[in-house]
């Protein structure tokens, strides 16, 4: 086994019901591993780091917008914050052994 850093990203469209990391297809490897996440959105978002976000509750992302966070990264949850569903693409940072 060797430690793995890698930037993987992944797109996927998030609608009205809450989902994570493994949702975009990351390993439960890359995501214990995960350091920082990049999130490019094309439409309104919610997100949390502890809990699950609903279309009212959580933090909000703007439309094509990129933010960057550092903390509670494994558990992050997006869901749309109105009725039209979000392309986010998140771009993975982490560590883990392959």
């Amino acid at each position: 086994m060797s430690l793995v850093h890698n930037n993987i990203p992944a797109t996927l469209l998030v609608a009205d019901t809450a989902v994570g990391l493994s949702s975009w297809g990351f390993t439960a490897a890359q995501i214990a591993g995960a350091v920082s996440v990049t999130i490019t959105t094309d439409e309104p978002v919610r997100y949390l780091t502890t809990g699950t976000p609903t279309a009212t509750y959580g933090h909000i992302l703007q439309a094509n917008t990129t933010s960057e966070l550092q903390d509670d990264v494994a558990s992050i949850q997006f869901i749309r914050e109105s009725a039209t569903s979000a392309n986010i693409t998140l771009e993975l940072d982490t560590f883990y052994e392959a």
